[in-house]
C-alpha cells in the first residue's frame, strides 16, 4: 500500500467530512458497500445525484474529477479500462477499505507534522512529565 497520499483536511468537521465534500463522501462510501463492482462515472453520477438530499444535483464532470482524485492524489481508488460507448472509460473501485484509508491518512498527516515541526517523534506526541 501506498505510505503517503494528498489531502486537504477540515479539522473544523467531524468524520470523513474532514476530507471530502458531501458529494464525495457518498461516492467513497459507496465504493466501500459490500459487493460493489467496479463503476463507470455514468453510474456514479446517477448514484450521487439519487443520494443527495433534495434540491442538490452535482455535475458529472464534478464526480469524474473527484473520481480522479481519489486515484491520483488520494490513492484510495483504482481503476481498469473498459470498453463502452463511444470508446474506453474508466471503471473505478475501492483500493483500501475505509479503516486503511484512515490508517493511511493519519500516518500521513502524523510523519508531516513531524517533518514540518522540526522536532522529533518523541518530542511531539509523548507526554510531559
Amino acid at each position: 500500500m501506498n505510505t503517503e497520499m494528498e489531502v486537504k483536511v477540515d479539522l473544523r468537521q467531524k468524520g470523513l467530512s474532514l476530507l471530502f465534500k458531501s458529494y464525495e463522501i457518498i461516492m467513497v462510501e459507496y465504493a466501500w458497500e459490500e459487493g460493489v463492482e467496479p463503476t463507470a462515472s455514468g453510474k456514479l453520477f446517477l448514484m450521487v445525484n439519487e443520494r443527495l438530499p433534495e434540491g442538490q444535483t452535482m455535475s458529472r464532470a464534478s464526480v469524474i474529477f473527484a473520481a480522479n482524485r481519489f486515484v491520483e492524489k488520494y490513492k484510495i481508488w483504482g481503476y481498469r479500462m473498459a470498453t463502452g460507448k463511444g470508446g474506453y472509460c474508466r471503471l473505478y473501485f475501492a483500493k483500501v477499505t475505509q479503516e486503511e484509508a484512515w490508517k493511511l491518512l493519519a500516518r500521513t498527516f502524523a510523519s508531516k507534522v513531524v517533518e514540518a515541526s522540526g522536532l522529533s517523534c518523541e518530542e511531539l506526541f509523548l507526554e510531559e512529565k
